[in-house]
């Protein structure tokens, strides 16, 4: 006996996929994403690479994401199925099995978080591959990229005869993943990209007044993909919507060209003396300075100034002291003086999130328990 499935029949605002968004500035939530939500950031996939599509027919995407991230279920995995791309996938990361990988598939694209990068380009299995000239382009998120990373990731594939380049995104869960996007015909130095077609940003101040360009206020997005719900939370669905922006509790500013720059979460924001720091933005700047392989900025209490930022930082460097004062050199010449790390302490490592963001929260907690101050 033979048996006929139905047709089903909807508008695609159907629920498909339940996500936590990630913990590192606040409690999880749930959050239902429909079947356009998936769909519309999928569509816009092969724009992104700006290619002809006839070029990435067969062609891999290399993940160096965990399946469970919003970024790789978004943009490496149904993106590419959607399209006609290879998936590429890795049980475990690391360089070799990056090499691997990319030996069995023509990988032109590859989408991971900093740390994993950088471990790449220290590789020499990796920068030795004669695979490097398949690829066209990398992305990096969830998690800040620092210029100077960036940087070396360029000049090595040049000078390994590859014409690829690492970009920034920028993206919440919320809105299923990269939904600011840096790209081979859309690009400015420290920005983490242009909003993909379709898709609105405005900058909102504390009042839910749209800002000017180059204010600093909290970002909004408007877009298909923002989510449905959080699931079973009416109340905290409303409040993180107005008038159709999602508010991603993120501060950056836009361009007068529409770019969008990243500051700092908003809850991470520190206030000392009354300005407002911004830790990410300290952060990128240390990073630039030679030896220092990892950094995070946090809030102590101060007398004078009731708060006063403290970094942390991972270095092979010898000399700590020579460092530390490089370190408040170059704060000192590029930052407004409230931003001037009080304390620099040397760290053999730093506490990572399961996707392996700097954990600031953890290091944040710490702090604070061992200086006595209640959580």
């Amino acid at each position: 006996k033979t048996s006929k499935s139905s047709t089903v029949l909807n508008n695609g605002k159907d629920v498909a996929l339940l996500l936590q968004s990630g913990s590192t500035t606040g409690d999880p939530m749930t959050i239902c994403l429909s079947n356009s939500n998936i769909n519309y950031v999928a569509s816009k996939a092969s724009e992104l690479m700006c290619l002809p599509e006839e070029e990435l027919i067969g062609k891999g995407m290399l993940s160096l994401l965990l399946a469970f991230h919003d970024f790789c279920l978004g943009m490496t995995m149904h993106a590419p199925l959607a399209i006609g791309w290879a998936r590429v996938l890795i049980p475990k990361f690391s360089p070799e099995a990056v090499v691997e990988a990319m030996k069995k598939t023509p990988v032109n694209a590859i989408c991971g978080v900093p740390t994993a990068y950088e471990s790449l380009i220290k590789s020499p299995v990796f920068i030795n591959s004669q695979k490097l000239k398949n690829l066209h382009v990398c992305w990096s998120g969830g998690d800040s990229m620092s210029p100077l990373l960036k940087d070396k990731w360029d000049k090595t594939m040049k000078d390994r005869g590859s014409n690829c380049h690492l970009f920034e995104g920028y993206g919440l869960t919320e809105c299923v993943s990269a939904i600011v996007v840096s790209t081979y015909k859309h690009n400015k130095p420290n920005s983490v990209g242009y909003p993909i077609s379709g898709t609105e940003v405005e900058i909102f101040d504390e009042k839910k007044r749209i800002l000017k360009a180059k204010e600093i206020g909290e970002i909004g997005i408007k877009s298909e993909a923002s989510m449905v719900s959080y699931f079973a939370d009416a109340i905290a669905t409303d409040n993180a919507y107005h008038n159709g922006y999602i508010l991603t509790g993120d501060l950056g500013y836009k361009d007068e060209d529409g770019f969008v720059y990243f500051t700092s979460r908003k809850k991470r924001m520190i206030k000392v003396s009354g300005v407002a720091v911004f830790p990410n933005e300290i952060e990128r700047l240390v990073a630039t300075v030679p030896g220092v392989k990892d950094v995070v900025a946090i809030r102590i209490p101060d007398d004078a100034l009731q708060s006063a930022v403290n970094i942390f930082v991972v270095t092979d460097v010898f000399d700590k002291e020579g460092m530390k004062q490089d370190i408040i050199d170059v704060c000192q010449r590029y930052l407004i003086r409230w931003s001037v790390p009080k304390e620099v302490e040397f760290r053999e490592s730093l506490p990572k999130t399961t996707i392996g963001k700097t954990d600031f929260r953890k290091m944040q907690e710490e702090e604070d328990l061992n200086r006595g101050i209640k959580i």
